[in-house]
C-alpha cells in the first residue's frame, strides 16, 4: 500500500519542508527501529522518549517523510511537514492512508477501570452469535481477520488502529470492537475513528500515575464519550458515580444499564451461584411487550452481570434482538483470567486479572458469595504502577480479609516471570514498602516471595480438602494458574499465556 505523501500532508495544518512532490509513503511508524523503506516517521514527544532524537535513525533506516513538532530542524534531504500537534497529525494521516476505515466498519469502544475486556468478549460474541463477523482489540487479545495476538497495549497507536481497522475491513468484517483506556483517549489514538457506540464501565480511580488525579483521569474518559457522533448511542453503568460522571459528557442517546430505577436495561432478582449469575431483565421498551426477561452468563459475581447489562444494551443499539443477545450471553466465553473457578480434584482453584482496589473489591465480592471452607490468597504485585496502586490493593484485601480470612496473605514480585515480557512490568522497592506498610497498618499479615513458583508453592501448601486457591494480579500472576493446577495435581494443566506484542 502506497499513498502520495501531498495527499497525506493536506489531511493536517502545518509547515511543509522539503520536496513533496514524487513521494509515496508506504507506511507509518513512530518507532525508529521498526522503521523501513519510504515509511513516513512521525516525531512524538512521550514522558519516556523524545521521537525527535531518534530521526536521524529513522532516515538511516530509509524514512522517505519526516512529521517533526514545531520548532525543530527539519533532516536535509528529506521532506516532510512541522506540526503543532503531532499526535493529532499522526491519527489524521493515518487514517487517510488507511483510507478511513471506520466510515465503513461499526465502531463499538469500551472505557471504564475494570471490565472492559468482557465487556468486549461479551459484545464481539453476541454479534458473532448472530452472524455479523466482528473484529475485536482488547487487551487480552487482538483478532482482525488476518491476524491474531496479544497486544502491548490496551489500544493501541493512532497507526496501529488504523491500520486494524482496515484489516477488518478487508476482511469483510462489517463491526469492530474496541477497548479505550484512558491513556489512548489522551494521547489522541483514538482521534479519526468514527465511534457508533461508546460504553462505559464502572470509573474508579486508577492510572493516577499517569493523569495525577483522579479529575484528570475522569475527563480523559469523558473525551472519548464527549467525541462520539450524534447518531451515536452512549451505553454506561448506571450505578456507578464514575461512569455517570463520563456518560455526562455524552452528546448522542444515552443508554444507562444497572440495577437502578433510573435503569433503561435493568437488572432484578440476582442470584449469584459458583461459575454462573442470573437476574431478570426488564425495564426497556427494546426487551419487547412480554415482560422481564432472565439473563445468565457462565461465570459468577454481580459486577459481571453489570458487564452483561452493558454489553446487551450495546448489542441492542446494534439492532441485535434481545432474546438472541441474551441467548449468547449464556454461552458466553469469558477471556482467560477473569474469575475463572475450577475444580482440581478436592480443591477449588480461581483466579482473575485484578488490578486496582475497585476489582480487588469486585473478585472478594464474588468469592464472598461462595463460602468455602477455607480460602487461600496468592496476590502478584502490580509493577511500574507507582506506590500508590500497591497500597489501595493492599488496604482492600486487608478489609476483605476481615470478613474471609484467608490470613496471611501470600504476595509475589514475580521477578522471572515479568523479565520475559518486552514492557516494564518490573515491581519496584518503592511498591513492595507500599504494599507491606499498609498491609501492615490494616493488620494483614504478609508473606513476600520474589518469585511466582514459590509464592504457589507456599500457597497450595497451605489449601486443605474443600479450600479454594484465590490467585490475583495481572501479568505477574500469567503462569499462577498453570502453576496452580499442577502442584494440586491436574493432568491437564492450565492456559498459558503469550507474551504480549506491539503487532
Amino acid at each position: 500500500m502506497t499513498k502520495p505523501l501531498g495527499v497525506l500532508l493536506r489531511t493536517v495544518p502545518g509547515l511543509p519542508f522539503g520536496r513533496c512532490e514524487g513521494v509515496s509513503v508506504t507506511g507509518i511508524e513512530i518507532d525508529s527501529r521498526r522503521v523501513e523503506a519510504r515509511n513516513l516517521f512521525v516525531a512524538l514527544r512521550g514522558l519516556r522518549d523524545d521521537g525527535t532524537a531518534f530521526v536521524a535513525e529513522a532516515v538511516r533506516r530509509g524514512a522517505g517523510a519526516v512529521l517533526l513538532p514545531a520548532g525543530c530542524f527539519p533532516p536535509s534531504g528529506v521532506a516532510g511537514m512541522l506540526v503543532d500537534n503531532p499526535r493529532a497529525a499522526l491519527a489524521a494521516v493515518a487514517s487517510a492512508f488507511y483510507g478511513h476505515p471506520s466510515r465503513d466498519v461499526r465502531v463499538m469502544g469500551v472505557t471504564g477501570s475494570n471490565g472492559k475486556t468482557t465487556v468486549a468478549y461479551m459484545l464481539t460474541q453476541i454479534l458473532e452469535a448472530g452472524g455479523r463477523r466482528t473484529g475485536y482489540w482488547t487487551t487480552n487479545e487482538v483478532s482482525s481477520g488476518a491476524r491474531r495476538f496479544r497486544p502491548a497495549l490496551t489500544t493501541p497507536e493512532a497507526h496501529d488502529m488504523q491500520r486494524f481497522l482496515r484489516e477488518v475491513r478487508d476482511a469483510g468484517m462489517a463491526h469492530a470492537c474496541i477497548e479505550v483506556s484512558s491513556h489512548a483517549a489522551a494521547q489522541q489514538r483514538i482521534a479519526g475513528v468514527r465511534f457508533a457506540v461508546g460504553m462505559v464501565t464502572p470509573v474508579t480511580p486508577d492510572h493516577l500515575d499517569y493523569h495525577g488525579t483522579f479529575e484528570a483521569y475522569l475527563a480523559a474518559k469523558r473525551s472519548f464519550i464527549e467525541g462520539l457522533p450524534p447518531d451515536a448511542v452512549c451505553v454506561y453503568s448506571a450505578d456507578d458515580p464514575g461512569a455517570c460522571r463520563v456518560a455526562e459528557g455524552a452528546g448522542c442517546t444515552a443508554l444507562p444499564c444497572g440495577f437502578g430505577p433510573g435503569a433503561a436495561i435493568r437488572g432484578a432478582e440476582v442470584r449469584i451461584h459458583a461459575g454462573a449469575a442470573e437476574c431478570a431483565v426488564g425495564g426497556a421498551q427494546a426487551l419487547g411487550p412480554g415482560g422481564p426477561l432472565r439473563l445468565k452468563i457462565p461465570v459468577t459475581g454481580r459486577h459481571n452481570l453489570q458487564n452483561a447489562l452493558v454489553a446487551l444494551g450495546a448489542a441492542l443499539a446494534a439492532g441485535v434482538p434481545a432474546e438472541r443477545a441474551l441467548e449468547a450471553l449464556a454461552r458466553f466465553r469469558p477471556p482467560p483470567r477473569r474469575l475463572r473457578i475450577r475444580r482440581v480434584g478436592v480443591y477449588t482453584l480461581i483466579d482473575d486479572v485484578a488490578m486496582n482496589e475497585a476489582s480487588f473489591d469486585a473478585v472478594c465480592a464474588a468469592v464472598a458469595e461462595l463460602d468455602f471452607p477455607q480460602l487461600v490468597v496468592v496476590v502478584a504485585l502490580r509493577g511500574n504502577r507507582g506506590p500508590g496502586v500497591n497500597a489501595a490493593i493492599a488496604a482492600s484485601l486487608a478489609r476483605w480479609n476481615r470478613r474471609l480470612g484467608f490470613a496471611p496473605l501470600i504476595v509475589s514480585q514475580s521477578r522471572a516471570a515479568v523479565a520475559r515480557y518486552s514492557l516494564d512490568y518490573r515491581v519496584r522497592s518503592e511498591e513492595v514498602q507500599a504494599f507491606e506498610a499498609a498491609a501492615a497498618g490494616a493488620g494483614l499479615p504478609v508473606r513476600l516471595f520474589g518469585e511466582l513458583a514459590d509464592a504457589i508453592a507456599a500457597g497450595t501448601g497451605r489449601l486443605r480438602p474443600g479450600g479454594a486457591l484465590l490467585l490475583l494480579g495481572t501479568f505477574g500472576m500469567d503462569e499462577g494458574p498453570a502453576l496452580a493446577a499442577g502442584a494440586l495435581g491436574a493432568t491437564d494443566g492450565a492456559e498459558r499465556f503469550p507474551p504480549p506484542t506491539r503487532g
